[in-house]
């Protein structure tokens, strides 16, 4: 495990250490990655350790992200299946500058933590170079359900 982060966003962390189940082929399960994050703001730290992110999901996310750096789009959003992480890119800061909502929740039960920083985009160029890199890391694995194929 490397002690440099896979990509920083504002006070956002984040490692991607392996997939969950180095074995598996089968598309679903294959692609969940094991992921550390810290996220650090005005007297805050919240930290998480889970396998909480699908492969497919960061894709997703990166493919957005290149959209709305190349302005193609208002906003780029990584939600993944499971709930304890969200993260939301758009132009609702000051004068439709970039903003960046991350959403951690350890625990759903008892913790709920939400983060916004103003971001511009030298910070949004850096991220998409970062996911490319970690999808270059961690490439899907399994076949593509036809229903999950791009169309």
């Amino acid at each position: 495990m490397s002690d440099d982060p896979n990509f920083r966003l504002g006070g956002l962390r984040l490692w991607i250490d392996r997939y969950q189940y180095k074995a598996e082929t089968d598309y679903w399960d294959s692609n969940w990655v094991v992921v550390r994050l810290e996220c650090v703001g005005h007297n805050a730290v919240v930290k998480l350790c889970d396998p909480c992110l699908r492969v497919p999901e960061l894709k997703g996310w990166a493919e957005a992200c290149t959209l709305l750096a190349n302005g193609e789009a208002d906003s780029a959003a990584l939600d993944p299946m499971e709930p304890y992480l969200n993260i939301l890119i758009d132009r609702s800061d000051k004068d439709r500058g970039l903003l960046a909502t991350v959403k951690i929740t350890p625990d759903g039960y008892s913790q709920f933590h939400e983060f916004r920083f103003p971001i511009d985009q030298s910070d949004l160029a850096r991220l998409v170079q970062s996911l490319a890199v970690v999808l270059s890391r961690f490439p899907i694995r399994g076949d593509v359900p036809p229903s999950h194929s791009p169309s």
